[in-house]
């Protein structure tokens, strides 16, 4: 792998881990309040969510726990609580295609509920940022979105946006993300378009934007340090930034260099110019309008890890842990 660096020529970034014992995982997350890098990986092929951590003396990702699951994930999310504990909230499919989720620790499932059919081919669960007690979730599936509480009952609770199939041209839903600045606000992908959806209202979105995006959005990510600045990929290959107070075009796009769809993009929590997206065109880490980092190799999903400057990635082969080389650090503006 290469750091790009228009200044002093290419750097070489330093793959410092990598675990090869979970080929075809494609989900992976960061675990919230690890004091340690560790990441939860799982897969839609197999069952279980596996606990990577960073061994500090061997320097290596090793195997520190699993849980098991009923069947292979579409989506899972790390659940916060008072405890600590190590808690997911998984979307599972069993053996005759049915889906259902389940509330999951160390000692298994805590909480099982069976998804209704309107539920199924889940695309993300996303955890509410400003969630209380409660814990508020969100699930996309294709045809619906739903709100759900976490606890203290795994409780579904009815679709507040369905696709419209009386539509010839009826889009599915891809993606979404809660807004971290507004605590009633959700991003959603549909089509080619984004929606800003107002959770306290059952029908029409806030705000959508204009006939820009010549195909489909695959993800999008909230710059947490601006508010109303969205960042949407997909099947044009670029990266749009949003301004939601004018969503007729963007206010700035730029390419990603995958040359080819592009499935995931997440923003750096701490130093929001750093934007790292995922694909079947490699793994690439941009400055905004300038490409970093540019690995060529199949990259099913990414994550920033918790410290800022480390982030893992799923391979066909292998789960991969970078971080930025030492030297960039200085271009990186606080």
């Amino acid at each position: 792998m290469q750091i790009l660096d228009s200044q002093e020529g290419p750097v070489e970034s330093e793959c410092i881990a990598e675990y090869t014992a979970l080929p075809n995982s494609n989900l992976i997350a960061s675990l919230i309040d690890a004091s340690t890098v560790a990441l939860a990986v799982s897969s839609n092929l197999h069952a279980g969510i596996n606990i990577l951590g960073l061994d500090p003396s061997t320097r290596a990702l090793e195997l520190t726990s699993r849980i098991e699951t009923s069947g292979p994930l579409e989506s899972f999310v790390q659940i916060p609580n008072k405890e600590k504990h190590l808690l997911f909230l998984a979307a599972t499919r069993s053996s005759d295609n049915k889906t259902k989720l389940e509330i999951l620790g160390n000692t298994g499932a805590t909480k099982t509920t069976s998804v209704e059919t309107a539920h199924r081919n889940i695309k993300k669960i996303l955890l509410d940022p400003h969630s209380d007690d409660k814990i508020r979730c969100c699930i996309v599936s294709s045809e619906y979105t739903c709100i759900l509480h976490a606890a203290p009952d795994l409780e579904i609770h009815e679709p507040f946006r369905r696709v419209n199939q009386n539509n010839s041209n009826w889009l599915l839903y891809t993606c979404g993300r809660f807004d971290p600045h507004h605590s009633n606000l959700i991003a959603l992908g549909i089509g080619n378009k984004f929606e800003i959806c107002d959770l306290r209202q059952s029908d029409g979105p806030v705000v959508k934007n204009g006939p820009f995006e010549t195909g489909s959005i695959f993800d999008l990510d909230y710059n947490t340090n601006v508010p109303n600045e969205l960042l949407t990929v997909g099947e044009d290959q670029n990266i749009s930034v949003w301004d939601l107070r004018s969503t007729l075009t963007p206010k700035h796009t730029f390419p990603t260099l995958h040359g080819h769809w592009v499935f995931s993009i997440n923003i750096n929590p701490i130093y929001d110019q750093l934007i790292l997206t995922s694909g079947f065109g490699g793994l690439l880490v941009h400055d905004m309008d300038e490409v970093l980092l540019n690995y060529k190799c199949k990259a099913l999903n990414s994550t920033w890890i918790h410290d800022a400057w480390h982030f893992g990635a799923c391979f066909f082969d292998a789960i991969r842990l970078y971080k930025i080389p030492t030297r960039l650090r200085p271009r990186i503006k606080i």
